[in-house]
């Protein structure tokens, strides 16, 4: 972050209370830490945390023993569990100037039970909240991330960032945790919390993807150390490219432009999620590069709701065809529906949305196998809080993170 810190253990006992929510306990013990520690180093600024995870409303703590890291593995795998992460800062007169509670929701694959021996052995999770640490040896149990994903891997470094600034404590010329490029994520960011909350679902109910089309590795650096998780390309090429040039598991890669079937066999291994499935012979070469490579590709099938001759997309009366077609195919997974409206007015895109969420809740009734219409891939810069409004769980960002597009 550029800033400088001194560790200090504190002596809070680390117990919850009875009838006490996982985001109370969480926002107390930050502030019982901080305040601890603030009485015996006085006129010292102090920052505390504390951090949670809970999996069925049952908050899960530091395990301490092998068995009890292995047992709470076993309750995560294959299940969604919720990462709370309080902070409190306590300034030099003992006073506390601000805290904030935020929620991250972590979906693990089914984790097999030697995979649970071998991790415990290493000792990794042992004093690591739920168990497991994210940064680490258990990034490999992730199979979905919503929301921070500095949150999961220590503090959400966004939200710190913004209390030190507002109390005076970002040291001029230190490095911003935010580039102009994180910034403006963190505003769409703000502004997806905000449609979500307006209909009454929850900030974490929606993905946000930062589109790096033709805007090169730097770029998608600078939004990762902002808090993406997720990065959408057009071209197979492109990704390969960016992904060499960071970290391994930097970010979850998407699919989200048109799909040449000869690039199927590069697309299962890299892509975290394609969006642009949306005929069977795509469906079915995915399929075989999915059981050559020992992994399941995960897909949405994209419907072009306009018939626009242009664009991608299979016909909105073909998808019950095309997904009893999909549905024997046992290497690939339907998740959801992609779409991009026809240019128009944002009423006419609303309309657009609320139609493909139609479309998704009738073929939800189809219950095929392999077939899972959970996701509804739609918006983007100009019309992402429409689409939110109208049931999108993921929306793909260009221009409103990345600014203007200067070719390709």
């Amino acid at each position: 972050m550029g800033q400088r810190f001194e560790v200090e253990p504190s002596r809070v006992r680390e117990t919850s209370r009875e009838r006490e929510t996982a985001a109370g306990c969480a926002a107390r013990l930050a502030r019982e830490k901080a305040l601890e520690v603030s009485g015996r180093r006085r006129a010292r600024w102090v920052l505390g945390a504390d951090t949670l995870v809970v999996a069925d409303g049952v908050s899960l703590g530091k395990p301490g023993t092998a068995s009890a890291a292995a047992a709470m593995l076993r309750r995560l795998s294959g299940r969604t569990h919720e990462v709370v992460t309080a902070f409190a800062l306590v300034d030099p007169a003992g006073r506390v100037f601000g805290e904030r509670v935020v929620v991250s929701e972590v979906r693990f694959r089914r984790i097999e039970p030697a995979e649970v021996d071998a991790y415990v052995a290493g000792g990794e999770p042992l004093d690591k909240a739920g168990g497991y640490a994210i940064q680490g040896g258990a990034a490999a149990f992730v199979a979905e991330l919503r929301g921070s994903h500095t949150n999961v891997v220590g503090l959400p470094m966004a939200e710190v960032e913004a209390m030190l600034r507002a109390a005076g404590l970002w040291r001029a010329g230190a490095r911003r945790v935010t580039s102009p490029i994180g910034e403006r994520y963190r505003a769409v960011v703000e502004r997806v919390g905000e449609a979500a909350e307006r209909c009454g679902r929850r900030p974490q109910e929606v993905t946000v993807v930062a589109a790096a089309k033709t805007f090169g590795v730097e770029a998608v650096r600078e939004v990762i150390a902002a808090g993406a998780t997720d990065i959408g390309e057009n071209y197979v090429q492109e990704a390969r490219r960016k992904a060499k040039d960071l970290p391994r598991d930097a970010a979850r890669w998407h699919m989200i432009g048109r799909l040449q079937r000869n690039k199927a066999a590069q697309t299962v291994t890299l892509f975290h999620l394609v969006h642009s499935l949306d005929r069977p012979e795509l469906a079915r070469e995915l399929d075989r590069s999915a059981f050559r490579a020992g992994v399941r590709a995960r897909c949405l099938v994209e419907v072009n709701l306009a018939g626009e001759p242009s664009k991608g997309g299979a016909d909105p009366g073909s998808l019950d065809v095309l997904l009893e077609q999909i549905a024997p195919l046992r290497h690939l997974e339907v998740l959801g529906l992609m779409s991009i409206p026809a240019p128009g007015t944002l009423d006419e895109s609303r309309r657009s949305f609320a139609r493909l969420r139609a479309l998704r809740e009738r073929l939800a009734g189809l219950r095929l196998p392999n077939v899972r219409l959970k996701e509804l891939s739609m918006g983007m810069s100009a019309d992402f809080e429409a689409a939110i409004e109208e049931g999108a769980t993921i929306v793909r960002i260009g221009s409103a993170i990345f600014g203007p597009r200067t070719g390709g």
